[in-house]
């Protein structure tokens, strides 16, 4: 009985971490956008993982360019800020449907509450 109660614990443990990362995730994006997150997390990432070596292999390679051939550089870029730029698109498309239903609703009740208020038929324009 005591192994069903450890195991759920660790489960209970394991969703309120993953709760919390995805809670810190939806603040960066909120705040700083889909770039900005991803720089921050990839900073965060690298400070706590990347051995020193690593770190200065990374600085040689993406900041000085050394040992890049070709055309990869352009295309991993490529394809990085297209996705980042199709998910901003869709961040930005829910604010402005949220925006739209809101305004709405209160075009809605404001033609309610004025029909309500006076003893004639309002003529309304929208649907």
């Amino acid at each position: 009985m005591a192994d069903d109660d450890s195991g759920q614990q660790t489960g209970n443990n394991a969703a309120k971490a993953a709760a919390w990362m995805l809670d810190l995730v939806a603040k960066l994006v909120d705040r700083f956008g889909w770039p900005g997150a991803f720089v921050i997390l990839g900073y965060a990432f690298i400070e706590r993982n990347a051995t020193p070596a690593q770190k200065q292999r990374m600085i040689d390679t993406f900041v000085f360019g050394d040992g890049l051939d070709g055309a990869y550089p352009l295309i991993a870029l490529g394809i990085a800020g297209l996705m980042i730029f199709l998910a901003q698109r869709e961040i930005y498309a829910r604010r402005q449907r949220v925006m739209q239903h809101e305004i709405d609703r209160l075009a809605s009740w404001k033609s309610a509450h004025q029909q309500n208020v006076l003893p004639v038929d309002l003529n309304h324009t929208g649907p």
